[in-house]
């Protein structure tokens, strides 16, 4: 048998890469659903249960794993439903091939049954490329314009295909004026900036010292001055700024501060000069570490050797007591938030030089979380708090890598542990007191029975 045009569709997506198509069959588009069947698996079909539902797909496998995603929908109606997807990856910058069917190409133009003006319709979400194929010889540099041009601009493209056409003998473009000749492969160019910005943004940097936690104190600095001054709960406060700083590195990180068009938005790889080193080769275990041994010993030596490490820890076990003391509860409660402050920050920066390289957004959710069940757990001893750390971690990366990886179970279970781990730890007090109550209760008893005999 003849290759059609379908096959030949089937085949140079193939050797573009593409190993799966989202779509839902008709008969505007069974040409190229013939060609998938006789190409024995070489792309996988994903149907989906509306043709929406398959350009989203198409468009959340490109944001997710950074390649060209295709979607696939027969004439008329089932490529109108493709818009609202194709939107969703237009305006994510994320590059995807939309593959449409059309009526016979005798009948277009006398209004037939679901003939739509296709090229017309889709030139606002994919006005990068959209071409509908009149020959044969024509589908193949249509194809590798496409996926170049999706590739190339992160931008949607659409190639239309009416439906005679999918079944006709494909041909090679002739070696002859007005025919034009393409191939596949793509490199994604570097783009480098000019060496004097480098240079300037390097001064810059250079200059600062301790930025980091300089910048992590300031901030700790608002929710203690909030606390002080108006009595607002440090913890609510925190959560709330967290939320308030997450946005604005994801506003420095998308605009200002982005590094390429990639699907996650990420900053450009710091220098090598600042990257904090690992010490084995592919691992995230490195001199972070020992930073923060470092500031375990320096927190435990303020706390338990200095005087002012005195007074932090008796205005937090008991704001009486240290007012009796002569103690400024206020004072302290500030210096806490401002040495957390820069803990966090500290944090963040062997976050962005030690593991990820760069700054990339999300890249601290749940930190925080974390810290605040290692504080619990470890009982706020830095001590503690260093040990259920590690423990912590093993415990999370276990249930990660081991559970779901190795033993298809879902990693949440790790997370369920963790918290009935925290309930039954911050319920000990709980259970002390009730302890005590049924002791004292008993003693009563005791006590009466004794009076009783005696008398």
């Amino acid at each position: 048998m003849a290759q059609t045009v379908g096959d030949f569709l089937v085949d140079r997506l193939h050797q573009w890469g593409v190993r799966i198509l989202f779509g839902y069959p008709g008969d505007g588009i069974n040409g190229v659903f013939g060609a998938l069947n006789r190409a024995n698996k070489k792309i996988d079909f994903v149907q989906a249960r509306h043709e929406e539902m398959a350009a989203f797909m198409a468009s959340a496998y490109a944001k997710f794993t950074g390649e060209l995603g295709v979607c696939i929908a027969t004439s008329g109606p089932g490529a109108t439903h493709l818009i609202t997807g194709l939107y969703d990856a237009r305006l994510d910058h994320v590059p995807v091939l939309a593959i449409c069917g059309q009526q016979s190409r005798n009948a277009l133009g006398g209004h037939y049954q679901q003939e739509v003006d296709l090229p017309s319709l889709l030139k606002d979400v994919a006005g990068a490329f959209v071409q509908q194929a009149s020959s044969p010889a024509q589908v193949r540099h249509l194809v590798d314009r496409a996926i170049r041009i999706a590739v190339g601009e992160r931008r949607v493209t659409a190639i239309i295909l009416p439906n005679d056409l999918q079944e006709m003998p494909y041909e090679e473009p002739p070696r002859a004026h007005g025919s034009v000749h393409s191939g596949v492969g793509f490199s994604i160019p570097k783009t480098v900036p000019y060496e004097s910005d480098l240079q300037r943004a390097a001064s810059v940097l250079n200059k600062g010292k301790k930025v980091a936690m300089l910048v992590g104190a300031g901030y700790g600095w608002i929710p203690g001055i909030l606390k002080v001054k108006l009595g607002v709960n440090e913890l609510l406060a925190t959560i709330m700024l967290n939320s308030i700083a997450a946005l604005i590195i994801e506003y420095l990180v998308q605009f200002p501060m982005r590094g390429d068009r990639s699907t996650t938005a990420h900053s450009p790889v710091i220098d090598e000069s600042a990257q904090l080193l690992a010490f084995l080769p592919g691992s995230k275990w490195g001199v972070g570490f020992i930073i923060a041994v470092i500031a375990v010993i320096v927190i435990y030596i303020y706390l338990w050797r200095t005087k002012p490490g005195y007074e932090q820890r008796m205005a937090g076990q008991s704001t009486k007591f240290a007012l009796y003391g002569g103690i400024r509860s206020d004072r302290a409660a500030i210096r806490a938030m401002l040495i957390s402050g820069a803990l966090a920050g500290l944090a963040g920066a062997i976050e962005v030089m030690g593991v990820h390289r760069r700054i990339m957004t999300g890249f601290s959710v749940g930190l925080g979380f974390d810290g605040l069940t290692s504080a619990i757990l470890g009982q706020i001893h830095p001590i503690g708090v260093f040990i259920v750390a590690i423990l912590f971690s093993g415990l999370k990366l276990g249930a990660q890598l081991g559970l779901q990886l190795k033993l298809d179970i879902p990693r949440e279970l790790g997370g369920t542990i963790i918290g009935f781990i925290i309930l039954f730890v911050a319920a000990g007090k709980l259970y002390e007191e009730s302890i005590v109550r049924v002791r004292d209760w008993f003693t009563r008893k005791r006590g009466s029975n004794l009076k009783g005999e005696s008398r």
